[in-house]
C-alpha cells in the first residue's frame, strides 16, 4: 500500500484494504515467483533459467 501513502492509490482500494490486518496481505516471495513464472509459461515469453551461478535464456 506504498501509493496510499502517497495520495496516488484508488480510494476504493485504500478503504477495502483498510478493513484487513497487514499479516493477512503478506505474499511470500516463492509464491510471487510461482504465479510469475505460470503466467510466464501459459504466455509463451520466454524465461530466465538459472544454470549454476549464470542465467540464461529458456524456450
Amino acid at each position: 500500500m506504498r501509493k496510499a501513502e502517497s495520495g496516488k492509490a484508488d480510494p476504493n482500494v485504500t478503504a477495502w484494504a483498510a478493513g484487513f490486518p497487514g499479516n493477512l496481505m503478506f505474499l511470500p516471495a516463492i509464491s510471487v515467483l510461482e504465479l510469475e513464472t505460470g503466467v510466464l509459461l501459459l504466455s509463451g515469453v520466454p524465461r530466465l533459467s538459472s544454470g549454476g551461478d549464470t542465467l540464461s535464456l529458456v524456450g
